[in-house]
């Protein structure tokens, strides 16, 4: 597996759902050229909010489904989970913050490359730990 290094980032599961519910040319192109990589734990995230939007806005299961297929491929590695948990666990007791944001910022750290997020706190935390953060259009 490469280990990191320009234009790659590790991009959070908010970013990727921005980008399939609004796919115009500026949001996709700061992802030209780019190396993404995600816990493989965003798989699940991703599930949870499609299944959240079938019930509450009643999008098709089959409409999700392919949002989801289409969010798997736009990463380029997913990490397993179990090679992040345990340092993940110990930056959630430091941070005093959600295991599964912390399986993001734990494989920034291990892969010694960029976070990308829309959520403003965990960027500030990524930070803070010496993660390098890249924002996004």
């Amino acid at each position: 597996m490469d280990s990191g290094g320009a234009g790659k980032l590790v991009v959070d599961t908010n970013i990727i759902l921005a980008i399939l519910i609004n796919p115009n040319p500026s949001n996709l192109s700061f992802f030209e050229g780019k190396f993404l990589f995600a816990p493989a734990f965003i798989k699940l995230e991703l599930i949870n909010v499609f299944r959240k939007h079938h019930y509450l806005e009643g999008i098709s299961k089959n409409t999700l489904l392919e949002y989801f297929t289409s969010a798997v491929e736009l990463i380029d590695i997913l990490y397993p989970d179990d090679l992040l948990i345990e340092g993940a666990t110990k930056l959630s007791f430091d941070l005093n913050h959600p295991i599964y944001d912390c399986l993001f910022l734990q494989l920034a750290l291990d892969r010694q490359v960029p976070f990308v997020s829309l959520d403003r706190r965990l960027l500030e935390k990524a930070k803070l730990i010496g993660i390098e953060t890249e924002q996004w259009v």
